[in-house]
Formats: C-alpha cells, sequence, structure tokens
C-alpha cells in the first residue's frame, strides 16, 4: 500500500504542475482553486487506517471514472477534494458501493482498491464537475490573457471541450450552474469588487446547488445546500488568504488588499471568518445525520480544515503545503 500510495503522490504532483501554469496572477475564478489546491481534504494522522484506505479508494474510483468517461487527459484535473464530494453523495445513499481490489492504470504493479458501485452517480458527477470546471478555467484565461501567456490553456482546451460537451450531455444542469457562477466571479473581480462576502458568493453559492443537485427530499436539499456553500466560501477564503503576498506582488486582484489589510490583519481576520464558515458547515452536515463515511466527512470538517486554516493564516510558514498533508 506504501508504495501505491507513493504513486497516487506522484500522479497527484504531476497533475498540479500540468494545471499550475493555468493559473493566473490572481485567483480568478476561484472555483478552479477547488480542482489545482487541497483545501477540502482529510488529515491522515487522525484517520483509522480502514478510513484511509477507503477514502484512497474513492478517490482512485474518481480517477477511472474520469478516464473511462472523458480520457486520459480528465485525470490530470483530479484532485482529494473531489473525494469529498462524491463520498458526500455517496453518504446519502443506502446502498455501500462496496471495493474491488485492482492494478492502478498509472503503476500496473501497484494494487488500489475501487468502487463496485455509484451510489446516486456520486463518481460520474463528480467527474463531470472536474472536466466542465476545468473547461471554464482554461476558456477564461484565454479571454483575460495575451496569446503568449495562454498558450497553453489554448493548446489544451480542445481537450477539455471535448470532455465538457460529453458532460453537459449527461449534467446539463450542472454545466449552467458553474458557467452561471464563473461569469458573475469574473464580473466581481473586474469591478474590484472590495467586499469578502460578495466575492466570495459565487463559489459558495455553485458550490451548494452542486451538493443538492437531484436531491428530491426538501428539508435534505437545504443542508446540503447550505453546507455546500460554507464549504465553497471557506475555499475562497482560504485561497485569497494564501496567496495575499503572490498577489500582493503582482497587483493581481485579492479582496483583502482591496479592503486595505496588512499580512497579519488578512491572518487574524480570515482565521476568524474560516473558523465560523467551518462551524456553520459542521452544524448543516450534523443536521443531514447521515450514517455513511461519517468517521472521514468528520476528519476532513474538523481535522482537515483546522490544519488547512493554521497553514494559511500562519504567515511566517509561507503558502500553505497541503500536498504533503496526506
Amino acid at each position: 500500500m506504501r508504495e501505491n500510495e507513493k504513486y497516487l503522490q506522484y500522479i497527484h504532483a504531476i497533475s498540479l504542475q500540468y494545471l499550475i501554469i493555468f493559473k493566473k496572477d490572481s485567483h480568478s475564478v476561484c472555483l478552479v482553486v477547488w480542482i489545482l489546491f487541497g483545501y477540502v481534504k482529510a488529515y491522515k494522522p487522525e484517520l483509522k487506517v480502514k478510513d484511509y484506505e477507503v477514502y484512497k479508494g474513492v478517490y482512485c474510483s474518481l480517477c477511472r471514472q474520469l478516464g473511462r468517461d472523458y480520457g486520459f487527459m480528465a485525470r490530470m484535473a483530479l484532485s482529494y477534494d473531489f473525494a469529498f464530494l462524491a463520498l458526500l453523495r455517496m453518504a446519502q445513499e443506502e446502498v455501500c458501493p462496496g471495493f474491488d481490489e485492482g492494478r492502478c492504470p498509472f503503476n500496473p504493479l501497484a494494487k488500489c482498491h475501487y468502487c463496485q458501485r455509484d451510489p446516486g452517480q456520486a463518481l460520474k458527477i463528480s467527474a463531470a464537475c472536474v472536466v466542465i470546471m476545468t473547461y471554464y478555467k482554461l476558456h477564461d484565461n484565454i479571454t483575460d490573457s495575451s496569446f503568449f501567456k495562454s498558450l497553453g490553456s489554448r493548446l489544451l482546451l480542445p481537450f477539455a471541450s471535448r470532455a465538457r460537451k460529453k458532460a453537459c450531455k449527461k449534467f446539463p444542469e450542472i454545466d449552467a450552474i458553474l458557467r452561471e457562477a464563473i461569469e458573475c466571479q469574473t464580473r466581481l473581480e473586474r469591478e474590484g469588487c472590495p467586499s469578502l462576502d460578495r466575492a466570495a458568493d459565487p463559489t459558495a453559492s455553485a458550490l451548494g446547488k452542486i451538493c443538492a443537485y437531484g436531491v428530491q427530499d426538501p428539508e435534505r436539499a437545504a443542508h446540503l445546500s447550505r453546507l455546500g456553500y460554507c464549504v465553497g466560501r471557506y475555499v475562497y477564503i482560504c485561497d485569497a488568504a494564501d496567496d495575499y503576498e503572490d498577489d500582493l506582488k503582482s497587483g493581481s486582484y485579492n479582496v483583502f488588499l482591496l479592503e486595505g489589510m496588512e499580512r497579519e490583519q488578512v491572518s487574524r481576520y480570515a482565521g476568524e471568518v474560516l473558523n465560523l464558515t467551518v462551524a456553520e458547515a459542521i452544524r448543516a452536515y450534523d443536521a443531514l445525520k447521515l450514517p455513511g463515511f461519517r468517521d472521514i466527512l468528520l476528519n476532513i470538517l474538523y481535522d482537515g480544515t483546522y490544519h488547512v486554516i493554521t497553514e494559511v493564516t500562519d504567515h511566517d510558514k509561507g503558502r500553505c503545503s497541503r500536498e504533503k498533508r496526506i
């Protein structure tokens, strides 16, 4: 298992190298930050071994689903963050996904676990979110950057466009949610929006709608929407605090810069807001009363977020070393 874990980390690092070149100097369209970085992630030291194997199994299953539905290149956009979305959707189903042991597509010598079933289309929906988000990010880079700066995005856009068309046929509502959110996010940043609440709202609203997507029970849908909204808001604020120094040097959009905050003020204020946001997310999750994968989801919401918040608000340690945490 140690060998397989190393390969998962290696492939994740490779995917970051492929995608990081498309991140603009600003954290524009922060929805795709969810793809590029690990803000919504488990904290391994506090996970039981069996839970960690399930967590990795869902990740491997997402990788397989991306390859099966959208091709090899789509796998490069995957991160552990989407395991949270898949786990949350699976936890609502009475059917257990079950796990089989198989060979890793990237390393046939290594074994991995993968889901036998896809309860509630959790894997399919999560995979669709990955490719649709990636397409809109590449398209946004091409629109807002010069030809040479956007050359990498232009080269990958045909692959992303083809994958997105496939996803749209299956889940047109998700495409509409993300398209609307990205357009709103882009408009706010071009206007130089100085309000943290307004700047974080498109990301938060989109994730809230995605978490509640397809849920028939109105009460459960409301709790899922609130949970997704808080997680999306948490992601945006983490990225804004984490990118403060880089955006200060480059002159890129950062809501904390527009509010006139110094680094120490950002750390203190962001820490307070993030803790309140995570508390609201946990309250929404508890209201759902989902028995499935509870220990893993609670680890993400309690331990995972706590360590991310500690890292992004500790300006003496520099940028959050999220890829090393699992």
